[in-house]
């Protein structure tokens, strides 16, 4: 790592290693994979981190995704024998309270930012650290949730083992833990779906769910807009970056009187090199010049060559800002490197790089959206998007400076 104690003191984390190996022969192995894990999240930094998958002793999963919302943890996939409890309210998790259980796996998650560490909700899926941090024990796991008339369920879930294959975790909060991919079954709260249906362009799904494949477009003429998910910043064999980009501009050609909102809140990165290819068409178009015809939704997600493309809108175009704060700030270090400890093989990452589209001197961890939007869980389940729905409803979602030189000095100070 080019600089491992930017964000913390390297006599803090020595110090807590040391007091790591005092203890870790006398605990089980998913206890010292979870101070691991924890070791290397003091780091605040995404791109290094300790990844438990396919560890010795520690293969067994539970067929279950949590997902935290703003207003708590949810559950928003399970396998279909405990399909109950999907779209349910958290309320405990094996011995720990909701929170208690949030606030054991934030210290696990290697990340730029506290929102962003809320994604670690996935390791409570894992047996070996759910039971490490209290949440479970190796062979089940109770799960209490709340249901709507204000009593509780409470459901004992068993894990499988499982060589997992793909990064499941990083993927759609539809989608849990799966000996192969794309055949360990789920459901989810919206009639049912599985993970693979949120890929079929479903119409009866609110946009931000209908499809989640690398990109996609959707027109919304009632409100004028060309609505751009972009999930991944890669190549799809089904249509090349290159020819979607021109088909998206194309569209937009044909409605010069339309708006762009590029929807990158669910975009954890991949090759920064196809950021400019967009950047550049935008920059183009006299049209963007002007604040409100350019709109972007970011999230805890948006992380790595997403984080690129937002440095650069913000950098380029007049874009205004929708959403959740980022998952890493505009710099950010990158460009990891894969490992594994030498005796239990415990997959590892290590940053090598610094990407900086921010001032020198900033260390934010995230970057903040101009009109904060954020998702809840019954939001969510109801099939609301406060963030699109702010920006397709017509108001005049403008930030104060460039009300101000719309409206001139006297309007700006009122």
């Amino acid at each position: 790592h080019p600089a491992p104690y930017s964000f913390v003191q390297q006599s803090a984390l020595s110090a807590d290693v040391r007091k790591v190996k005092e203890t870790a022969k006398r605990g089980e192995t998913g206890c010292a994979t979870a101070q691991l894990m924890a070791l290397v999240a003091e780091l605040r930094d995404g791109h290094t981190y300790v990844a438990p998958i396919n560890v010795i002793a520690q293969k067994k999963w539970f067929p279950i995704r949590f997902y935290w919302f703003s207003d708590g943890l949810y559950v928003t996939s399970a396998a279909p024998e405990y399909s109950a409890l999907v779209g349910k309210k958290v309320r405990r998790i094996g011995s720990l309270s909701a929170a208690g259980a949030m606030e054991k796996v934030i210290a696990l998650q290697a990340a730029n930012n506290p929102l962003a560490a809320r994604e670690g909700t996935v390791w409570l899926s894992q047996a070996a650290i759910a039971d490490a941090i209290g949440a479970a024990d190796r062979d089940s796991m109770r799960v209490t949730v709340a249901e709507s008339n204000g009593t509780e369920t409470v459901r004992v879930l068993r894990p499988f083992e499982a060589e997992i294959n793909d990064a499941w975790y990083q993927q759609g909060e539809m989608f849990g833990p799966r000996t192969h991919k794309d055949v360990q079954p789920y459901v989810t709260a919206f009639r049912g779906r599985g993970p693979l249906d949120y890929r079929k362009a479903d119409p009866a799904l609110p946009p931000h769910l209908r499809y989640r494949l690398p990109y996609y477009l959707l027109e919304i003429p009632e409100s004028k807009a060309l609505y751009f998910q972009w999930n991944f910043v890669e190549d799809w064999s089904d249509e090349s970056f290159e020819t979607f980009v021109k088909r998206l501009f194309a569209d937009l050609d044909a409605h010069p009187d339309w708006k762009l909102v590029i929807d990158v809140r669910y975009n954890s990165g991949g090759d920064g090199s196809k950021v400019p290819q967009v950047i550049k068409q935008i920059i183009k178009r006299n049209r963007f010049d002007e604040p409100g015809n350019l709109f972007v939704i970011t999230g805890r997600k948006t992380f790595s060559a997403a984080v690129d493309f937002v440095g650069e809108a913000k950098q380029w175009t007049s874009a205004i800002f929708v959403g959740e704060p980022t998952g890493a700030g505009l710099n950010a270090y990158g460009d990891p490197r894969d490992f594994t400890t030498p005796n239990l093989k415990i997959p590892f990452q290590a940053s090598t790089d610094l990407h900086q589209h921010g001032a020198p001197m900033d260390q934010a961890g995230e970057f903040a959206p101009d009109i904060p939007a954020t998702m809840s869980g019954t939001d969510y389940f109801s099939g609301h998007d406060p963030a699109l729905e702010s920006v397709l409803a017509g108001v005049d979602l403008l930030p104060l400076p460039a009300l101000g030189m719309r409206a001139g000095g006297d309007a700006a100070r009122i």
